[in-house]
């Protein structure tokens, strides 16, 4: 079989047991592709009606036929599971290296179950599966721990997915991160990962992906990476996904202050054009990718000291613009904090600006949010509150790890109104009151709102 491995890994957490399923080109074909291979699988093995949080949900890892080959941007994998913040389909996207490594490993997909009694991480070795301790990990940050999971293991090509503080904590809507700057980031999948006690999944690979015409594959691929170094990609090359900023509040669909707006008086100052002369210092391509939009920032006037972030646009609208902080070393410094504690940026940011609107309300107090003065445009409050979100601390911490759509209806009154979610995923960035196929496309996605199951928004833009 070409492309495939045609095994399926399967773990079970509670009796430490794994198994290898074998399946054939037909199957391959007839669920292709990561996406389809995945929902396959969780149709399978999630039972009718399971609690997301319970050991019978699964926790499925699974990668496409392009996965290692030197196909473009082919380094994505996706995660699958029934969602603790939607109650239904749970799905995540991430690229970078560790999909790679799942494909050269000798995997399609790693279906896991059950609950471990105490913390461990998962270590795929070429084909040889290990349930490790991971006592020592637990209550790291998700950046820290890769390092260290390295450095246990001895080996820097080890590519590891992680959860850290959020994940631990059952935050709903929890990431996974790999590769430092990547995170398989909607709908909870880290909050998923935690329940199970299980701190990373940990893969070292060497082997090689079959193709079926080695030249044939060749000669198509350089085709595709002239056309991505060509100007269809120049500003993503240039100043990344950041350029999306002043692009939105051109087409006044950058939403504000928890949409109440749709143009920002600071989106200069926090846009790509502004950010990439005074604070990029790296930009990070994905595996096989030569587009490279990932701009990694250095903010060095931090009063914490220095902060290094991948900040995209998503995150700059989420918990800049839709809070109503236009200064970008404390976006940035937002940013870095939520990568730590394993948050999704675009879910946080929107549940903190609906919060930040019924604090300057009446809805939410200061005893309601545990002394913190949370309304827009306060930086030094919305850290605070990040921080209490992961560790649910306080009452306030407590109430925002539910979600906006679980929120407002824990809080009542008309907050519902201004939680801006659909299928409680909250939006990204797209004002759709200008952006009508925007609007019709997020609507009917079948994760709630979501900019990846549709480009509908490329018309509207």
């Amino acid at each position: 079989m070409y492309g495939y491995t045609g095994k399926i890994l399967h773990v079970d957490l509670s009796s430490g047991g794994s198994s290898v399923e074998e399946v054939d080109e037909a199957y391959c074909r007839k669920y292709i592709g990561g996406n389809g291979l995945g929902v396959r699988l969780l149709y399978d093995h999630a039972p009718a009606g399971v609690d997301p949080l319970s050991p019978e949900n699964p926790l499925i890892f699974a990668v496409g036929p392009l996965a290692g080959t030197t196909a473009p941007t082919s380094g994505k994998y996706i995660v699958h599971t029934k969602s603790p913040l939607t109650g239904f389909l749970g799905e995540a996207v991430s690229s970078g290296y560790w999909g790679q490594a799942l494909k050269q490993a000798g995997y399609d997909a790693v279906v896991i179950k059950g609950r471990s009694e105490r913390p461990v991480y998962l270590f795929i070795d070429d084909g040889k599966t290990q349930i490790r301790d991971a006592k020592h990990l637990w209550g790291t940050d998700a950046l820290e721990v890769l390092d260290l999971i390295r450095d246990e293991i001895g080996d820097d090509n080890v590519c590891s997915a992680s959860i850290g503080p959020g994940g631990e904590n059952l935050v709903r809507y929890a990431n996974i991160t790999n590769d430092r700057h990547r995170q398989a980031g909607r709908t909870g999948v880290g909050c998923v990962m935690g329940s199970k006690n299980l701190k990373a999944v940990a893969v070292r690979g060497t082997g090689g992906v079959r193709v079926a015409d080695m030249e044939g594959t060749l000669e198509h691929c350089k085709e595709l990476y002239e056309l991505c170094q060509s100007p269809l990609t120049g500003a993503y090359r240039s100043l990344g996904t950041q350029v999306s900023v002043m692009i939105h509040q051109n087409q006044a669909a950058l939403p504000t202050r928890n949409w109440q707006e749709s143009v920002f008086e600071f989106a200069e100052k926090i846009g790509g054009e502004y950010i990439h002369p005074r604070w990029v210092v790296k930009t990070i391509a994905c595996a096989g990718c030569p587009i490279g939009c990932d701009h990694v920032s250095l903010v060095q006037e931090d009063p914490e000291g220095e902060v290094l972030a991948s900040v995209e646009f998503e995150s700059i609208y989420a918990l800049g613009s839709n809070c109503g902080i236009g200064h970008f070393p404390d976006v940035n410094r937002a940013v870095d904090l939520c990568d730590r504690m394993g948050l999704d940026t675009i879910s946080a940011g929107v549940t903190l600006s609906w919060a930040m609107e019924c604090y300057e309300k009446g809805l939410l107090t200061k005893e309601d949010t545990d002394g913190l003065d949370l309304r827009f445009s306060n930086p030094k409050a919305q850290l605070e509150a990040i921080e209490m979100i992961a560790y649910q601390r306080g009452r306030l911490g407590r109430l925002l790890a539910k979600g906006s759509k679980a929120a407002a209806e824990e809080l009542g009154g008309d907050s519902w109104k201004w939680a801006m979610h659909n299928k409680g995923l909250e939006y990204p960035g797209y004002d759709l009151r200008g952006l009508k196929m925007s609007c019709l496309g997020f609507n009917t996605s079948n994760r709630g709102g979501c900019h990846l199951r549709n480009s509908a928004y490329d018309w509207d833009l």
